[in-house]
């Protein structure tokens, strides 16, 4: 059996709908639904959902060239990632304090001297990369948002029950056609999609 699909399911979906006659049915009965509004909000989701796309690519770009200094001596590059110049950073601190045992037997006040300097520059270090990442995390941020309303308001679309074959034509043309939906949808949107073509009493 063929793998079921987006595409398989619009598809059917479509080809279901055109296939049986509108006899008595009129453009009027779309209109009063409100599967039109679920749509101009995905609509506007989308373009939202682009944008976050196109400002993430950019600040990302900018950061290549960026490096996270560490204090102790060298550096990390923002690109990889927040998380891998935060554990860096914090390994060469560590390095420093497994020293102590050894600096503690001969020289113990020097050696608390020399941990409470490595706890303040860690602190001083995680303060410089928070603040070097503060624009990209607000704009990941931001992304993540707007991607999970564009999820939410896809979805809203796949699960709307239609009530009229009009309503049907339009939910599937509108998903096998509209940008971000045509070219897949998520596990939880394909069953939203199947169950609001069970009869209510089925579901």
């Amino acid at each position: 059996m063929r793998p079921l699909t987006r595409r398989s399911v619009t598809a059917g979906l479509a080809a279901a709908v055109t296939a049986i006659p509108a006899v008595g049915l009129c453009k009027s009965a779309v209109e009063a639904s409100e599967l039109p509004a679920l749509i101009k909000a995905h609509r506007a989701v989308y373009r939202t959902f682009c944008k976050a796309i196109d400002q993430l690519e950019k600040r990302k770009d900018a950061i290549d060239g960026v490096v996270v200094p560490c204090l102790l001596g060298g550096g990390f590059s923002l690109r990889q990632g927040y998380e891998f110049c935060q554990e860096h950073l914090a390994s060469a601190y560590k390095n420093q304090r497994d020293r102590l045992p050894q600096l503690s037997r001969v020289a113990p006040e020097l050696a608390e001297q020399f941990r409470a300097v490595m706890d303040e520059k860690e602190a001083e270090n995680m303060a410089l990369l928070d603040d070097l990442y503060a624009e990209v995390a607000a704009v990941e941020r931001n992304y993540e948002a707007t991607s999970e309303a564009e999820e939410q308001a896809a979805s809203a679309v796949c699960g709307y029950r239609c009530r009229t074959i009009e309503e049907a034509k339009l939910k599937a043309k509108y998903l096998a056609e509209a940008p971000g939906l045509r070219d897949g949808l998520t596990e939880e949107q394909v069953e939203a999609l199947l169950q609001s073509s069970i009869g209510e009493e089925a579901a």
